[in-house]
Order: structure tokens, then C-alpha cells, then sequence
């Protein structure tokens, strides 16, 4: 089943000592059902993750520990700017 994820300044945030937190419901759902679905997305919308560098906190939100995906995400955010809408469905 494919499920839109946005990946946008309004639901990614960089300033958590060094870690990717991205507050998007249906890819921490992904994560959660479908780990290589999920895990196909993030290297193709931003690059290369372990499944051991992710998890969820007690509010549903993603936190990524691991300086060489920040570094892409924040990259992927300057080349688009703004990031536009930033929408892409799971396996697109």
C-alpha cells in the first residue's frame, strides 16, 4: 500500500543534537509495517540509512542518528530551496 510522505522544512527538523527528526505519521507507520518499503524511500528521496540508526519517540516522530544522512537531508534541502511541497507516496 502506498502512503504519501512529506518530507518538508514544516516536518523536518535538524536541530536535535545532530539528528534527523522527521514528524510524518504514515512513514513512521511505514517504518514500523514495512521497514524495507520505508527504508527504500529515505535512500531514494535522501540517501543510505540503517534500520539501527532510526527510532521513534514517544510522540510518533522519527529521530535519525547518523551525521552522514543529516548532511544529505540538509543538502536536499538547499537544492530545492524551500522544498516546494516536498510530497512523494511511498515506492514512487
Amino acid at each position: 500500500m502506498a502512503r504519501t510522505v512529506n518530507l518538508t522544512n514544516e516536518n523536518v527538523d535538524f536541530s536535535q543534537n545532530g539528528k534527523v527528526v522527521i514528524n510524518d505519521n504514515n512513514l513512521a507507520n511505514e517504518i514500523l509495517q514495512n521497514q524495507n518499503q520505508a527504508l527504500e524511500f529515505l535512500k531514494q528521496e535522501v540517501g543510505d540509512i540503517d534500520i539501527s540508526k532510526i527510532t521513534l519517540d514517544a510522540f510518533g516522530r522519527i529521530n535519525i542518528s547518523d551525521s552522514d544522512f543529516l548532511e544529505k537531508m540538509k543538502l536536499k534541502f538547499e537544492e530545492v530551496g524551500a522544498m516546494g511541497n516536498g510530497t512523494c507516496g511511498l515506492g514512487c
